[in-house]
């Protein structure tokens, strides 16, 4: 690592809120799945990957040019990065998780660094992880697919249960998204138990604002404690799911509605992945058009201030390229997203208009 002064280039004598926001476009972590797997070609550690080999001599090797590589160019970078690259923790598998801890133990420091958290493969370890971190505020959560033990009964889950403990815990939340894979099904006992833990974390984050499921809310059991849980928060003011094809489903989200607190409910492309939990901050919607004529919005009509809700956050259509909804329920979309705090790269909020 060299000094400022060896460090011979304009970038140097950047002002430091400028270097921060620079590098916290290459150091801060995707906070999608997509994302994680996907790995440009120009970030292989070796003139081509088709000749790569591990005795490939020192000559034919690349500079790191991962996120870790800021922090090696000055003293400097390192200082202003570290807290950058410690703010988004994706933890895609238990040997992550074991990782991060080792790390967390031998740094104490580091833990007032994280502000978003990816559950990719919930485990017992990552109850541990939730507990290490003091100032989370945006939760990611992936529903775990099904395993032989998922059908062999609840009390078979000790590591599922520790985890549950813990996510009940989190009372520090801004954001939630959570995430369900075409094999997870509401009727497993760990998914309705994860579900539930979920919800006492909403219970307990007052300061949540935003809602995110890559899956439509309903009237299953299951989401029952997540529904009126959301009805309660104070301060969330969006909800972000797909858009229901059960016209039953508005049931609800017209619970959900009943939050005074709540701006707007948007609908996302079934396709996209509902995972800007903070997207007002962003510009990143992931919002799709909805037909006037679908059946879940005929149904929604029963409850206007629901109808007013959807309006707000989603563009309804008459037809496929014809807008029904008015100037005003287009300039109260611009001004809910104007309205709507974001997270910055240090956790601090962005501005409000």
């Amino acid at each position: 690592m060299i000094t400022e002064e060896e460090l011979d280039s304009p970038i140097a004598s950047f002002p430091e809120e400028l270097l921060e926001r620079i590098l916290a476009l290459v150091v801060i972590a995707p906070s999608t799945p997509q994302q994680l797997t996907h790995r440009a070609a120009w970030h292989s550690t070796t003139t081509s990957s088709s000749t790569s080999t591990p005795t490939t001599s020192p000559s034919k090797t690349k500079p790191p040019r991962g996120r870790i590589a800021p922090l090696l160019v000055s003293r400097t970078f390192y200082r202003i990065a570290l807290p950058l690259f410690y703010h988004t923790i994706p933890l895609p598998s238990p040997a992550h998780a074991a990782a991060l801890l080792h790390t967390l133990a031998t740094r104490p420091s580091l833990t007032c660094f994280p502000r978003t958290l990816l559950l990719l493969q919930p485990g017992a370890l990552d109850a541990e992880v939730l507990r290490a971190l003091p100032r989370l505020e945006v939760l990611h959560v992936t529903l775990p697919t099904p395993t032989p033990e998922s059908f062999s009964g609840w009390k078979n889950q000790e590591p599922m249960r520790a985890l549950c403990g813990a996510l009940r815990e989190v009372s520090t939340l801004r954001a939630m998204v959570v995430r369900k894979d075409k094999g997870t099904y509401l009727s497993q006992p760990t998914t309705r138990a994860l579900l539930k833990a979920l919800a006492g974390a909403v219970r307990r984050s007052d300061g949540l604002e935003t809602f995110t499921t890559t899956f439509p809310l309903s009237t299953d059991p299951a989401l029952a404690p997540l529904t009126s849980a959301l009805a309660a928060k104070p301060l969330l003011h969006t909800l972000t799911t797909p858009i229901p094809a059960v016209p039953s489903s508005a049931l609800a989200y017209a619970a959900v509605a009943e939050n005074p607190a709540l701006r707007c409910v948007r609908f996302s492309s079934s396709s996209c992945d509902n995972s800007s939990a903070l997207s007002c901050n962003n510009g990143n919607n992931h919002t799709t058009t909805v037909l006037s004529t679908s059946l879940f919005l005929t149904a929604a009509r029963a409850w206007p201030r629901l109808g007013s809700l959807i309006r707000a956050g989603t563009a309804i259509t008459a037809t496929a390229g014809s807008t029904t909804a008015a100037a005003s329920s287009s300039r109260a979309r611009a001004s809910t997203t104007a309205a709507c705090a974001g997270v910055g790269v240090n956790g601090r909020k962005g501005c409000r208009v």
